[in-house]
């Protein structure tokens, strides 16, 4: 049985102003696996990352998917434990008040924000490409600026339109378009296997650089990143404090093995062939090509150009709630944390995030540069945020359990691994310090978080009332917490 923990402020099940809410227990655990699994846009991820980790790693690069893996269960291990017990829109900006107070849950809120946002600004722009790219095969104009522009502009607005109506729509298009692009990139992966194998030089690490590794899986990390954002949708999943954490370390677990699988099949392919598998400009296209199905081009185009789509919507969906969140405790306006009285879907947070995700890229863009140059740099950025918040939460869990007399030796442990890949991720982002415009993307998410805290020290210093408020709506698990208390 489940109470709701409320020193001040609106009920989760309610909002300021009197609307309804959000809408209480409809996500199944497909639904809610889904949002995180579309949130790390595995198919659009395994078009790219894996050539990127082979260049570094070579046939070790597989290895460097394996590590990330585990790595980021160790990083879902430590969110597990908080969402067993509460459940919030709010994600990591509820769970790690918990046991590092207020400015560590804001900070986490805040850094995840920014990592939903720059996140939905690179997935635009891979809708633009993949879309364009298939517009183009079919003879029509995909790759104009206003080609561009347009198609950026209709991605926010559709996806834009499925999280204010309902997220259960949202999250069944979720559910099928990821499902539709897995299975079309996992059909090119058998093919590959059916008629080369498994490479024995891959499997046995071959002149695997081991200077690559480290490097090979920062790559391998960056496929995660929004992995968690099932965390968000803690009030609307029925079964909560068992379908969030499941669907955490689930979907860490399945695109692992999915990237896996694709690093291997690439490695395997672009063997013997002309042009290498570090050094092909479109991999999965021209592994289509030297497994003799070119024609396989035109459903990839389309099947990448649906993960793109549905990581969009997992971002719009997902950063709407920790605004919401953040509204209903006052950090930020209150009237962020109001729901649409019908649809029950937070439509003052879609109407905040929103903005800034169709922003970004229209300004690059607009300024001369390029949608894939969108996709590196916002890309880049919204890791550093992400990135941040996995830290704190793997320092939160072993601290929350301590202060409260439960077992928390192996989460501990699990924390300092997690916290300790996390501080090389970050290490390997920044040194040695790229060529401009590498250094800006630390700057403007370090600047991101100035503003932030900025806000942060005004709201306490002229409403300290609501720094107790700060994480503490939501619902509480009696049967782990309660007892306890």
């Amino acid at each position: 049985m489940a109470d709701v923990v409320k020193p001040t402020g609106p009920s989760p099940t309610s909002s300021p102003g009197g609307t309804a809410g959000l809408r209480r227990n409809v996500l199944s655990m497909p639904e809610v696996l889904t949002q995180s699994v579309a949130n790390a846009a595995p198919s659009a991820a395994v078009s790219v990352l894996p050539a990127i980790a082979f260049i570094y790693a070579g046939n070790g690069a597989w290895l460097t998917f394996v590590i990330a893996t585990i790595s980021m269960v160790l990083i879902g291990y430590s969110v597990s434990i908080f969402a067993r017990r509460f459940a919030s829109a709010g994600s990591f900006y509820v769970y790690n008040t918990k046991a590092l107070g207020p400015a560590g849950g804001f900070a986490s809120g805040w850094a995840l924000t920014l990592g939903y946002v720059f996140t939905a600004m690179a997935t635009t722009c891979g809708v633009a490409i993949y879309l364009g790219a298939f517009l183009t095969q079919i003879g029509l104009p995909g790759g104009t600026t206003v080609a561009i522009l347009l198609m950026i502009a209709i991605d926010v607005a559709v996806a834009s339109w499925f999280a204010y109506r309902s997220i259960g729509l949202s999250a069944r298009v979720s559910l099928v378009l990821e499902a539709v692009s897995m299975t079309i990139i996992l059909v090119l992966f058998a093919i590959v296997f059916a008629r080369k194998g498994i490479s024995a030089d891959a499997l046995a690490l071959k002149g695997m650089p081991s200077a690559g590794i480290g490097p090979g899986i920062v790559i391998a990390i960056f496929a995660f990143v929004g992995f968690e954002s099932a965390a968000s949708l803690g009030l609307e999943a029925k079964n909560p404090y068992r379908t969030v954490p499941s669907s955490v370390i689930i979907s860490a677990v399945l695109v692992g093995v999915f990237y896996i699988i694709g690093t291997l099949a690439q490695t395997t392919g672009f063997q013997g062939a002309k042009v290498g598998f570090d050094s092909a400009p479109a991999p999965l296209f021209d592994l289509a090509g030297l497994m003799g199905v070119s024609w396989f081009g035109y459903v990839m185009n389309l099947g990448i150009t649906a993960s793109n789509f549905a990581c969009t919507l997992a971002c719009i969906n997902a950063g709407s709630r920790i605004v919401y969140q953040m509204g209903q405790d006052g950090m930020i306006l209150r009237a962020a944390g109001r729901s649409h009285a019908i649809n029950q879907t937070p439509h003052i947070g879609i109407y905040l995030v929103v903005p800034l995700m169709l922003l970004g890229p229209f300004v690059i863009i607009i300024s001369g540069h390029t949608p894939i140059d969108v996709i590196n740099w916002m890309g880049t950025t919204a890791t550093f945020g992400f990135m941040l918040a996995y830290l704190l939460v793997a320092i939160a869990a072993p601290i929350y359990l301590y202060r409260r007399g439960e077992p928390y030796i192996a989460p501990l442990v699990v924390g300092i691994i997690g916290s300790l890949i996390m501080l090389y991720v970050y290490y390997a982002s920044v040194w040695p310090i790229q060529p401009m415009p590498g250094p800006l993307w630390p700057i403007i998410f370090v600047s991101w978080m100035i503003i932030g805290f900025a806000w942060y020290f005004i709201v306490r210093s002229r409403s300290p009332h609501v720094m107790a408020q700060i994480g503490a709506i939501h619902e509480t698990n009696e049967a782990m917490v309660g007892a306890r208390r």
